[in-house]
């Protein structure tokens, strides 16, 4: 895997109880073929308690977070997140992270 620099992504307005999906296209210079992802959010980047496991998803070059509503009702707060690869031989690298956002909603 290429050296890579981790990106700061903040991903801000996600609605309470509403279904979540993002994707980001991974550049050439990273070969995502036989890797795994995972995303995780937390109050706190230092938390111990993650708040909520998002689904990841590869194809290709294409990385896609997404989660059910059912599972998103997490208290209005910002969140931090991150996505972490893991390559074929083991090699871990955390992709890219930052803020999430998590407003209220008014229709329940």
């Amino acid at each position: 895997m290429a050296t890579y620099v981790f990106q700061t992504v903040d991903i801000l307005g996600v609605r309470r109880g509403d279904s979540f999906e993002a994707s980001f296209e991974i550049g050439e210079e990273l070969d995502l073929t036989g890797c795994t992802a995972r995303a995780q959010l937390r109050r706190y980047p230092s938390d111990f308690q993650k708040a909520l496991e998002l689904d990841v998803e590869l194809d290709g070059q294409l990385l896609l977070l997404s989660k059910a509503a059912q599972s998103m009702h997490l208290a209005a707060a910002t969140y931090h997140y991150d996505v972490e690869i893991t390559d074929p031989t083991g090699l871990v690298i955390t992709l890219f992270g930052g803020k999430f956002e998590i407003t209220h909603d008014v229709t329940r």
